[in-house]
């Protein structure tokens, strides 16, 4: 496995999450100054992030299950890490079902949505083999992932016009107000899967500026899914769309290319990243509940999961209905990204002063 994959896995399940619904959030959240939002939630992270890594640096060879059953006592562990299991549950639901809604709205109009959400079968199976398989895949799917991405921005500058970004600064902050601005920040929510993987086996993750460096370069991949349909389209006619950096790649015109539509390769790779965050949000609920709540196979777990996954997002009958989900999983989102860090940062405290 080379080293560089755990930190290839991080950049690729954060991408997963700016791809579709973060752009459509932060243009609903304000009429102007977009990079306001973008740098609250950006910075905000990279805080919590900081308190999170401050924390699990006191336990080298444990992971958030460990620390909590240590400290806490198992049936504590149980209850206070209950909500990272509804979170993440609810949150495979409503990436599964917004990309078989783009799916459907892009290539398969005629396809009804559950039998598109079916594309869980494959984060399924790699959940199956496990984190190291997930982790050495990334390699692969991030060399074909990457260059369509960029490809696709660099296409879509000749269509910009800078007019469009204006006004630059919305100085009433008006964003935090917005619920849409509150909604965004499930794009914020990657640095949770560094608690639950065995970070003494990636010696590269020892180092916290590798993680921060990597989590630097994507500030320009949340930018570019906002500003490029607000510079090609303008913000009043973007926040009309419910995939605005699709639509975007779509009015494209490119005709040295084999295929019509740039919107093809944009596809591929969310498709691409959104394998890889299933795979390791699935692989995640199945090593916290199999330790805490019900000890059964791997196997029995995956497809029970798999199962209730499709059930809820399969049968989502509106895409109403989907957002009033993403609110639902928003309340849980602010405990996992809030109180979860808090209370790993605070056992490390704890921590030292008894090896003291």
């Amino acid at each position: 496995m080379t080293k560089y994959a755990p930190l290839v896995t991080f950049f690729l399940i954060h991408l997963a999450t700016i791809l579709l619904i973060y752009p459509e959030k932060i243009i609903g959240s304000t009429k102007s100054g977009h990079w306001e939002p973008i740098l609250v939630g950006f910075f905000l992270e990279w805080i919590l992030m900081w308190v999170y890594l401050k924390g699990l640096a006191v336990f080298p060879k444990m992971d958030l299950v460990d620390i909590f059953n240590d400290l806490i006592g198992k049936w504590a562990a149980r209850i206070f890490l209950l909500p990272l299991i509804l979170f993440f549950f609810v949150d495979l639901s409503v990436i599964l079902r917004v990309h078989a809604e783009m799916l459907t709205v892009t290539f398969l109009p005629e396809y009804p949505i559950w039998t598109i959400v079916l594309l869980v079968v494959i984060p399924l199976y790699a959940a199956w083999k496990g984190i190291d398989t997930i982790i050495r895949s990334t390699i692969i799917l991030f060399i074909l992932c990457m260059p369509i991405t960029v490809f696709s921005f660099i296409t879509s500058f000749g269509n910009f016009d800078i007019k469009n970004s204006y006004p630059l600064v919305d100085a009433k902050l008006s964003f935090l107000n917005s619920p849409d601005f509150y909604s965004s920040l499930f794009a914020h929510t990657g640095f949770l899967f560094l608690g639950l993987i065995p970070l003494h086996k990636y010696p590269i993750l020892k180092k916290h500026k590798n993680i921060f460096w990597t989590y630097l370069s994507l500030l320009v991949f949340y930018f570019a899914m906002v500003y490029i349909p607000i510079l090609i389209f303008s913000q009043e006619t973007s926040v009309r769309f419910q995939f605005p950096t699709i639509i975007s790649m779509d009015s494209i015109d490119i005709s040295w290319i084999m295929f019509d539509r740039l919107t093809l390769f944009y596809i591929t790779c969310t498709l691409t990243s959104v394998f890889v965050y299933a795979s390791l949000v699935l692989w995640m609920m199945i090593n916290v509940i199999q330790r805490l709540y019900l000890p059964f196979s791997v196997t029995i777990l995956s497809i029970i999961l798999a199962a209730a996954v499709l059930a809820l997002a399969g049968f989502l009958p509106t895409w109403n209905s989907v957002q009033s989900l993403i609110w639902v999983d928003t309340q849980i989102r602010y405990y996992c990204i809030l109180v979860i860090p808090a209370a790993v940062f605070a056992m490390g405290l704890i921590k030292r002063r008894q090896a003291a």
